[in-house]
């Protein structure tokens, strides 16, 4: 028997309700915290593992906490060893049940406040990472890191999406003592270049979150020897050079990994900071070396030439720097990056050996300018060793130069895409 027509509107509205009420819950289903280690729990209900000289390098401190009741205090001494000088807390190697990685196309939000007392220090010209969102097993430096030097936090990827041996410098802000200072990262994780990303937002002045860096493509996971992309685990702490001495603490506290700001920063931050994931943009305080203005490592701003009289000065001496192209380097490894062209390149400084540690920087030479192209450190014996990749065509000639903080940069080298 057909239903009366004030029937058939009751059916239809609370259908209508109905189906409101289930894109809702859906709608928040999707919006949620994956993963939160904010010190309030037994760290190994809050981690998969530590890699430290020993459990006491790591406390649940009381004072200073970011937010709740405790935050993470991390120690590292002279002479720890734990796979190097470091004390970290780690999702992966070895991985846990219940301890999510990071898989290819996964896009998360990755909150956190850090805390720098005053024995950290931040004015080193050598590799102190604080934070890494690492590859499972090894392939070389971290595709995704952040550390402090030069008295800045910087947020690097590593130079290539396979074993590296250096990094690429995207983002760098002032690094001040005795502040608590947030960090939220948008990840989306792919090897592909062009398909992976990072955004950056920030509160390092206590004056607001704010956006640090917009949008920015890079590979954000590795390839293993197969072609395989490798998963990715979170790790936070103190990993350093074994020749920095002294011992150093730093303190984190809501680390956060989630699907939406909203509900990441809520947990991480104590509130919300905006809805939906979008934030008044502002220029990146510090920021990665701008090409056009000659920017090198250690904020000289001069002209990459100088003067004219400062290039036949130069000609009449050697360099301090040097860079050479490995030999039929170019030639055999062209085929293996879907990225582009590898070159294996290496060099030192003359006269340098068991000289202070230094960063090197390779520069590439692009529409009239330099530009960085990726970053390492000198070994102990004064020599680098690295593995760029270059995106041009065959036949085309590349101009690489290397500079190294403190020394200037090397002659140009020049050599044909094969």
């Amino acid at each position: 028997m057909p239903s009366s027509p004030l029937g058939l509107r009751r059916i239809i509205f609370f259908a209508a309700l109905a189906l409101v009420a289930m894109c809702a819950t859906a709608s928040t289903a999707s919006a949620r915290v994956l993963w939160n280690a904010d010190a309030e729990r037994p760290l190994n209900q809050e981690w998969a593992n530590y890699s430290c000289q020993d459990g006491s390098r790591v406390k649940q401190v009381t004072s200073p906490a970011a937010q709740g009741n405790s935050a993470y205090q991390i120690e590292v001494r002279d002479g720890d060893n734990s796979y190097g000088e470091r004390c970290e807390l780690g999702q992966g190697n070895p991985t846990k049940n219940g301890f999510p990685l990071y898989q290819e196309g996964d896009e998360r939000w990755i909150s956190f406040q850090t805390y720098l007392p005053d024995d950290y220090p931040t004015n080193l010209k050598t590799w102190n990472v604080i934070m890494q969102l690492k590859q499972l097993h090894a392939f070389g430096t971290p595709v995704v890191s952040m550390e402090v030097r030069d008295g800045k936090f910087v947020l690097m990827n590593s130079d290539t999406n396979g074993t590296s041996s250096g990094c690429n410098w995207w983002w760098q802000g002032p690094a001040i003592k005795n502040r608590w200072v947030k960090f939220s990262l948008r990840v989306k994780f792919s090897p592909d270049a062009n398909v992976g990303f990072i955004e950056l937002y920030g509160d390092l002045d206590g004056t607001g979150v704010k956006q640090l860096m917009q949008r920015t493509y890079m590979h954000t996971m590795k390839l293993d020897g197969a072609g395989q992309t490798v998963p990715s685990h979170s790790r936070i702490g103190l990993y350093r050079n074994p020749a920095v001495e002294g011992t150093a603490h730093i303190l984190f506290d809501g680390y956060t990994i989630g699907d939406d700001r909203e509900s990441v920063e809520r947990a991480a931050f104590g509130s919300a900071t905006t809805a939906g994931g979008s934030a008044s943009v502002q220029p990146p305080t510090g920021g990665a070396p701008d090409p056009s203005a000659g920017t090198r490592p250690g904020g000289d701003t001069s002209s990459p030439g100088g003067s004219t009289s400062t290039k036949k000065k130069r000609k009449k001496k050697k360099r301090p720097v040097w860079l050479r192209l490995k030999r039929n380097g170019l030639r055999s490894a062209a085929h293996w990056s879907p990225w582009g062209r590898i070159l294996p390149v290496y060099g030192g400084i003359r006269g340098a050996a068991n000289g202070e540690r230094r960063s090197v920087v390779i520069e590439i030479r692009r529409r009239g300018r330099w530009e960085w192209l990726t970053r390492s450190w000198l070994r102990p014996n004064g020599r680098f060793y690295l593995s760029p990749t270059v995106d041009m065509a065959r036949g085309r000639v590349v101009k690489l130069r290397a500079v190294v903080d403190g020394l200037g940069h090397s002659g140009t080298l020049r050599t044909r895409v094969r």
